[in-house]
Formats: structure tokens, C-alpha cells, sequence
């Protein structure tokens, strides 16, 4: 998100967990099921952190409104984690396992175009980068020392600890 922009790995990251959400839906056993969860999973981490680092940029628009919003946004996501596992929950008991996957593959597929065609680009990719440009390697050894240089950071630390602990809490 960093390099490329932030919409193209937000988009690509809700195309690949819906495609993953309705290959879940689909699994016939143990390997296709592990196969479309992790699918779901790198989609997700991919477009969550797009959408995350989105978010920031928006944010940072509104300085004096930054921990209302911010709040808003935790709320929402706290929100869609206790009630998306009873809606899930309840629409599995009635139509099935595979509808609350299915229904949720089909938003995310039907929400990378909007986002793609509606919301501005708020960090813009750098000139002459594609994803064929990347150099991986060299991406993720960047990524290493700028985590290194988080976690050494006191600030940071204490961060990570209240985040592993409101994790672990829930």
C-alpha cells in the first residue's frame, strides 16, 4: 500500500477473499476447505491493511476529529465481529453452511469496484511501479527493518501490548 498505492491492494485483496469466501463455500473436503481458508486469509491481509493505511490518510485529514473517528471506525469493527457470527450463524442454520460465505464473497467481489471507480487514491503509487517492478526480496527486508525499528520503539511496544491484550481478551 506503501508502494503501489492504496486502492490497487485494497482492491486485489477483496477480489482474492471473496474468490476465497465462495471456494469456501464450494470446499468439498479438508484440502480444498484449507486451501480456500487460506486463500480468504491472504485477501484479507492484504486488503485489510490497504483499507487500514486508507483510513489513516483520511484521518489524518480531520486532526482535530482523529480519536472521534478513530473511534467510530473501532467501533464499527467491533460491531461486525459480534454480530457477523450470529448473523452467520443464523443464516447457516436456515439455508445452510455455505450461504453466510457465499453472501460475503459476493460483497466483497461486488465492493472492489466501487472502490475502485469511487474513492479517490489518497497515496498515489511512485512513478515507474508496477507489481511486475516490485522486487520482493528487497520489499520485504525494507518491511523487516521498519518493524525492527518499531518494536524498538517504547511507544510502540506498549501499543503492541495493549493490542495483544485487548486480542486476547476478546
Amino acid at each position: 500500500a506503501d508502494v503501489l498505492g492504496r486502492k490497487p491492494p485494497w482492491v486485489g485483496g477483496a477480489i482474492v477473499d471473496g474468490v476465497g469466501c465462495i471456494a469456501t463455500a464450494c470446499a468439498g473436503g479438508l484440502g480444498s476447505m484449507v486451501s480456500a481458508r487460506l486463500l480468504m486469509g491472504a485477501g484479507s491481509a492484504v486488503g485489510g491493511s490497504a483499507a487500514t493505511a486508507y483510513a489513516m490518510d483520511v484521518l489524518s485529514l480531520y486532526p482535530k476529529h482523529k480519536g472521534r473517528l478513530l473511534g467510530a471506525l473501532n467501533a464499527a469493527g467491533a460491531l461486525a465481529w459480534i454480530l457477523g457470527p450470529a448473523l452467520g450463524g443464523f443464516l447457516a442454520e436456515r439455508a445452510g453452511i455455505g450461504l453466510p460465505f457465499v453472501l460475503v464473497g459476493g460483497i466483497l467481489l461486488a465492493t472492489a469496484p466501487a472502490i475502485h471507480w469511487l474513492l479517490p487514491e489518497t497515496q498515489p503509487p511512485a512513478p515507474g511501479t508496477s507489481v511486475a517492478s516490485l522486487r520482493f526480496r528487497a520489499l520485504l527486508d525494507g518491511t523487516q527493518r521498519s518493524f525492527g525499528a518499531l518494536a524498538r520503539d517504547r511507544n510502540q511496544q506498549a501499543l503492541m501490548l495493549m493490542q495483544c491484550a485487548l486480542f486476547t481478551g476478546w
